[in-house]
């Protein structure tokens, strides 16, 4: 097997994990694959919709689309800027937030199964050798 195919299945095996973990009993997500896509990124606090726009690679239209959806489902809220209300930017409601929560804990909870059997070199080393492939994805 050629070495890049061996990375496709491991990305694979790791990307079913995560889904395993991220559809576990104790949190109903009743979302799309980009509605948690869109969590994750308003995970660190409000974006603007072009920046979410962005982030997606979607439409402004399409983004717009989603977004409407969540606000109508309670996930996230519309939030207006004071001094101009042209600028808009989303927010995670609670029930956004406790999705948002799960995932990133089950994100943690498999970075940590994942590095669990190696020694500290061997950690620095993934971690380094990850980064420096990584580097020039944009």
């Amino acid at each position: 097997m050629k070495q890049e195919e061996h990375l496709a299945l491991l990305f694979l095996k790791i990307g079913k994990e995560f889904k395993k973990s991220f559809s576990s009993n104790d949190v109903k997500l009743d979302c799309s694959h980009k509605d948690m896509r869109i969590f994750e990124f308003l995970y660190s606090g409000p974006k603007s919709m072009k920046e979410l726009a962005e982030e997606m690679n979607l439409t402004p239209g399409s983004m717009t689309t989603a977004i409407e959806k969540l606000v109508q489902q309670k996930f996230v809220k519309r939030v207006y800027d004071k001094e101009d209300r042209r600028k808009v930017s989303i927010d995670l409601l609670q029930k956004g937030k406790k999705i948002a929560e799960h995932m990133n804990l089950s994100s943690l909870t498999i970075s940590n199964q994942m590095l669990d059997n190696l020694t500290s070199k061997e950690r620095e080393t993934l971690l380094n050798l990850l980064e420096k492939s990584t580097s020039n994805f944009n």
